[in-house]
């Protein structure tokens, strides 16, 4: 049995879901690319990240010698046949973010690997869970265990795009290769085929921020303006025909009605720590302590007590003007 197998089979005794492997050679290509689309489009992809810097996408500057990345799949389950219509005096918080913050789980799986490939192997390991340096969705597409959606996010031939990523960087020799993704062309082979014809995520989105097969427009996408600090100003740039859509956080339109995401997860069902739909008095009269101790746990909690009253009052200012 070669180690990556054994990795694999005690990854899989753990309970993680899926886990793939990739070389952690640094992947500046990539970064330009995404520099460039992002310049150019405002794309989702990498909103946040600096890519201006080499830090971003060379592993070793975080691992000394790292020669390989283990990337780990970490599914959830959206349950939408129980989705209750949303009330005038309700909005509604994205069902991805109503259990336990993710990254807990997330690292907890890794560190159980990590301290397993550090007991085996002697390797030197550290891991992230989405807030790390480097940008997990290109390492976990160089892996191979995963396409491109149209709407942008990856697609996992068994949990579709419910689950989270996490991934290693390791100083563990396993004698893997694989391109760097470095070109319009190295990125397009990786979207998905049943992407290319069915287009219901993009009909359906409230902002129309599906206009690129693979690509967002952030400042069109609901997901991305809850959590944004600079929504007046995407009002301003945008006009009047921009909405929340009802989500004070998130928004489930594109996977709620993605085909690929038809299998149930009941074995991913976490405890709803709250309810998807919450009473708009009840939010307005919560202090911020009174916040933190409902929300604080779950993974809408860190946009603050403010953002979330803020989205509020857009969604009555939109109701008021229908």
């Amino acid at each position: 049995m070669t180690r990556q197998n054994s990795i694999q089979e005690y990854a899989q005794s753990i309970g993680i879901a899926d886990i793939g492997f990739c070389d952690a050679k640094p992947n500046i290509g990539y970064a330009n690319f995404i520099k460039e689309r992002k310049q150019a489009t405002k794309s989702y992809l990498d909103v946040d990240y600096k890519v201006t810097t080499s830090e971003v996408y060379d592993p070793s500057i975080h691992l000394d010698q790292a020669k390989t990345i283990i990337a780990l799949i970490y599914p959830y389950h959206m349950d939408f046949s129980k989705t209750d219509p949303l009330q005038s005096d309700e909005v509604r918080i994205s069902k991805a973010s109503i259990f336990t913050d993710y990254h807990e789980g997330v690292l907890k799986q890794c560190h159980q690997l990590e301290e397993y490939l550090q007991r085996t192997y002697a390797a030197n390991t550290k891991a992230y869970s989405d807030m790390g340096p480097l940008n997990d969705k290109s390492i976990l597409l160089r892996t191979g265990l995963v396409k491109i959606g149209r709407n942008s996010l990856l697609i996992h031939p068994k949990f579709g795009s419910r689950f989270y990523i996490g991934y290693i960087l390791t100083d563990l020799d396993l004698g893997i290769e694989t391109k760097a993704i470095e070109s319009i062309d190295e990125y397009e082979r990786y979207f998905h085929p049943f992407c290319q014809t069915c287009g219901r995520c993009a009909r359906s989105c409230p902002n129309h921020a599906i206009q690129t097969f693979g690509r967002l427009t952030s400042k069109r996408c609901i997901s991305f303006l809850t959590q944004s600090k600079e929504w007046d100003e995407r009002l301003n740039e945008l006009g009047d025909d921009l909405t929340l859509d009802g989500y004070v956080y998130g928004c489930d339109t594109c996977q709620r009605v993605c085909p690929l995401n038809g299998i149930r997860l009941d074995a991913y069902d976490y405890k709803a720590l709250v309810e998807p739909n919450q009473k708009i008095n009840d939010l307005l009269a919560l202090s911020n302590r009174g916040f933190k101790e409902k929300f604080g746990q779950t993974s809408a909690g860190w946009i603050g007590n403010k953002r979330f009253k803020r989205n509020i009052y857009q969604i009555q200012k939109e109701r008021e003007g229908k």
